[in-house]
């Protein structure tokens, strides 16, 4: 008689303890002012298996992280995607993504054999938004591979309603702190099922073998600190992805 495995998210906590923090920025994104080797640091003393850096419109913060994580430590290179009608967050870049149309951002994100996951979906009071059509919104919910169901920086609703939209669609669930800052680390905690490599984690998110717990939300005590990003990010922002789009026409330009 073959002997019935236990379910991975019914072990010991001791034996699965593969804490991710799919969400964070570094000082490489104009409104945070984590260090990227720093942040690998504080991670890991916070007991973390990993994190995915998705600094706003580059990969750069990632990139630099992974250099130093050592292999103790997973380090997801991404990027936060802002584009015409939400944010994108590309997870497994290996290249910066210049498009600004969310189906072009999803395309390029795929074309890189990354995970596109759609971040906060019902935060509506920031970043300012234009009215969306529900129409392009259904094909971006159609089309991407993962929902972050739980922010640190979201109210308890929108995560709530983030949760009932995957929960509908059958999409992976995945949270994120969205942290700017050092402190704000680990806020958002998924636990991923046992993986001994990259492509294993990519394979547990795309296919659900996620838990969302030991989150802590910081709604509305975050706020004010969301309105000062929102200033300090609307300064550099437009700076920063024409530095980005730059880079990407010299390197064009070699080749």
């Amino acid at each position: 008689m073959s002997r019935l495995m236990t379910p991975w998210h019914l072990l010991p906590r001791e034996r699965t303890m593969n804490f991710f923090d799919f969400h964070v920025h570094s000082h490489f994104s104009r409104d945070a002012n984590m260090i990227p080797e720093n942040l690998v640091r504080v991670a890991k003393k916070k007991g973390l298996r990993g994190v995915a850096i998705t600094d706003h419109d580059t990969i750069i913060g990632g990139v630099k992280a992974k250099k130093s994580c050592g292999s103790d430590f997973f380090v997801v290179v991404g990027a936060e995607i802002r584009t015409d009608v939400c944010e994108i967050i590309g997870l497994f870049l290996t290249e910066e993504v210049s498009s600004t149309d969310p189906f072009a951002v999803i395309d390029e994100i795929r074309n890189q054999n990354g995970i596109t996951v759609l971040p906060h979906p019902f935060r509506s009071f920031f970043p300012p938004r234009p009215q969306r059509p529900q129409s392009i919104l259904r094909d971006i919910f159609e089309k991407i591979d993962v929902i972050e169901t739980f922010n640190a920086r979201s109210s308890v609703k929108a995560n709530q309603q983030a949760f009932a939209l995957a929960s509908t669609m059958g999409k992976p669930m995945i949270a994120g702190s969205d942290a700017h800052w050092y402190r704000e680390l680990g806020r958002g905690k998924t636990l991923v099922a046992p993986f001994t490599s990259e492509d294993d984690l990519r394979k547990n998110l795309l296919t659900g073998r996620t838990r969302i717990e030991d989150t802590r939300n910081t709604f509305p005590q975050s706020t004010p600190f969301l309105v000062l990003s929102a200033l300090y990010g609307r300064i550099g922002r437009f700076s920063q992805k024409s530095r980005v789009r730059s880079r990407l026409q010299r390197s064009a330009t070699k080749t």
